[in-house]
């Protein structure tokens, strides 16, 4: 009996360790914050204005240059690449932003495209405020 609740101990500490550093993500990589930047079509320069805000668990809230939330998701980063997947406010549909994370220039390069492509919308670039 005493092993069985030792097990469970141990299993419930693991389980809580595991969750805590889930949430954490984002701000053990560098990614919590406000990031600004632009988005365009194919491979046209990106003109259109976006800004991310992550939190600490990789959730993220998507603004126009106007300052209204237009879509909401979620991000994550390992070593150097990068993927947002965010839904529009009021749709059916998602699109997904794949690139390259520098937590040193403080800055993602990248292409994006309607889920589940990455690619067949255009390139993106966002940068650390």
């Amino acid at each position: 009996m005493k092993f069985s609740k030792s097990i469970l101990v141990l299993a419930v500490a693991v389980l809580g360790f595991v969750a805590c550093n889930k949430d954490d993500v984002a701000a053990k990589n560098g990614l919590e914050g406000t990031w600004e930047g632009k988005w365009g079509f194919d491979f046209d320069v990106p003109t259109n204005y976006e800004k991310w805000v992550i939190e600490g668990d990789g959730d993220m809230v998507v603004y126009d240059e106007d300052g209204d939330i237009i879509a909401e998701g979620s991000c994550e980063a390992s070593g150097v690449n990068f993927e947002a997947t965010y839904t529009p406010i009021g749709k059916d549909y998602s699109y997904t932003f794949s690139g390259l994370y520098s937590d040193v220039g403080k800055e993602i390069i990248g292409t994006w495209g309607e889920t589940p492509s990455i690619a067949d919308g255009g390139t993106f670039e966002m940068f650390k405020q």
